[in-house]
């Protein structure tokens, strides 16, 4: 089970490796925070607070419009803070980047050859 994880224990027994949330016509008091989200849900009439880090997410759908995601794992033993300041230490800055785009020369090509005569 993922660290910082909070159901009731009986949720916690049926749903040991992963659980599927639906939120959709019956969910109170959400609260969104930058690590992690909790919600107030009915399970059997009585509704329970689940408490989930955002880095516990394996996948997210809507199947209102067709999307979804599937999210990779983050590093064992980390905190979602930590994994993302992880990430953001390896990859270059904003500033090299777009320096490194405009380096590269485009190709102009005429249009003529495509268009109906």
């Amino acid at each position: 089970r993922f660290s910082g994880i909070s159901l009731p224990s009986h949720l916690a027994e049926r749903y040991q490796d992963e659980m599927t949330i639906v939120l959709q016509h019956q969910f109170w008091n959400v609260v969104v925070e930058p690590d992690y989200f909790s919600v107030d849900l009915s399970f059997n009439h009585k509704r329970e607070t689940l408490t989930i880090p955002f880095a516990a997410l394996t996948a997210f759908a809507d199947p209102s419009v067709q999307f979804g995601l599937q999210f990779s794992p983050a590093p064992a033993e980390q905190g979602t803070t930590e994994a993302v300041e992880e990430l953001i230490q390896g990859s270059k800055p904003e500033e090299e980047s777009a320096k490194d785009a405009s380096d590269k020369q485009g190709e102009v090509i005429a249009l003529d050859a495509f268009r109906k005569k």
